[in-house]
């Protein structure tokens, strides 16, 4: 068994062992933390690992619980942005489920207006809709711009990851998250993935690559908000 530092023995910690190069940590909720970690990595490193970052996972925990703490609830009144322009949500009680939007305000029509998973999934189904079409605008113009192509577009609502690139398959994967974040950052995502056809890692040379297309990335990044 791994010892843990006495910061975080009231957080469940799992290791995943992947063929990886790099440690990349993932909370899944305010008490667990997961750490994908390469093969080799022995147990000794591990406890080195957890307690040399201890401070750097409680932080995160923390950031997550004031993330959590703000979620939208899904109610008359609150306000929900694509991109650049923000819409104040009506929830009408309607026997069908269905969801349209005039000037400055979204009207969410559903039998069930007390139940907030329910009312999140109408609108996370709705906002995969957009993103089919508003995302892959942008993601034509970041292609034509780099003179790359891909085999596959998919949109899905994630919890943790901006998106994806199976270099190998030519398959990129965009969170429809991104269309309730500033449209700056929205496009330096996807250009990141493109970037990933090119270089399938996260040198220097990747962000060299992304840098000469997009001088300003550093900024853009620093906008997204994930919650």
């Amino acid at each position: 068994m791994i010892k843990k530092p006495k910061e975080l023995e009231n957080i469940n910690i799992k290791f995943r062992r992947k063929k990886m190069k790099n440690i990349i940590y993932r909370i899944k909720d305010e008490k667990t933390v997961e750490i994908s970690i390469p093969w080799h990595l022995s147990y000794e490193k591990m406890e080195k690992l957890l307690a040399g970052n201890k401070f750097m996972i409680l932080y995160y925990i923390r950031r997550f619980k004031k993330i959590s703490a703000r979620e939208i609830q899904y109610v008359t009144g609150d306000i929900l942005n694509i991109f650049y322009k923000k819409f104040t949500l009506e929830v009408i009680e309607s026997p069908e489920d269905k969801i349209f939007y005039k000037d400055e305000k979204l009207y969410l029509f559903t039998s069930k207006i007390d139940d907030r998973e329910y009312k999140k999934k109408i609108i996370d189904s709705w906002y995969r809709e957009k993103g089919e079409m508003i995302l892959k605008e942008f993601l034509d113009k970041w292609l034509i711009q780099t003179n790359k192509s891909i085999n596959k577009l998919t949109i899905k609502t994630l919890k943790r990851n901006w998106g994806s690139c199976q270099v190998a398959k030519k398959h990129i994967n965009l969170n429809s998250e991104l269309l309730k974040q500033d449209i700056k950052f929205a496009e330096y995502v996807i250009l990141h993935e493109i970037a990933h056809l090119e270089y399938p890692n996260h040198s220097k040379d990747f962000y060299n690559y992304i840098a000469k297309f997009m001088p300003d990335w550093k900024e853009r990044k620093k906008l997204g908000k994930m919650g």
